[in-house]
């Protein structure tokens, strides 16, 4: 496990297996999340822009104003919170949903 703290994160990358938490909300103006490879995110995010670009990955976010990007093969994009809008394109079997 690799512990990292930082003032503000604008992107994280995760691929190849690998797994993102967070123990506190990620705040910010905006995020972006990209996720590959298997890999999977935990997240409870705080951000007025959220972009998620998520490939034969799973992405599991608490999320309260906007989710945006692209979900291809079969990815798992499920969010907690009621987004006002949400703008996700998906391909393959991916899907977006509530858990």
């Amino acid at each position: 496990m690799v512990t990292v703290t930082l003032p503000q994160l604008t992107e994280l990358t995760t691929s190849g297996g690998s797994d993102a938490t967070s123990t506190r909300a990620l705040t910010g103006d905006q995020l972006e999340l990209q996720a590959s490879g298997g890999s999977n995110m935990s997240l409870e995010v705080v951000v007025s822009t959220l972009r998620v670009h998520t490939s034969g990955s799973d992405v599991l976010i608490r999320v309260t104003q906007r989710i945006s990007g692209n979900a291809s093969g079969g990815s798992d994009v499920r969010y907690y919170g009621d987004p006002r809008d949400i703008d996700v394109n998906t391909s393959g079997s991916a899907d977006v949903r509530r858990p």
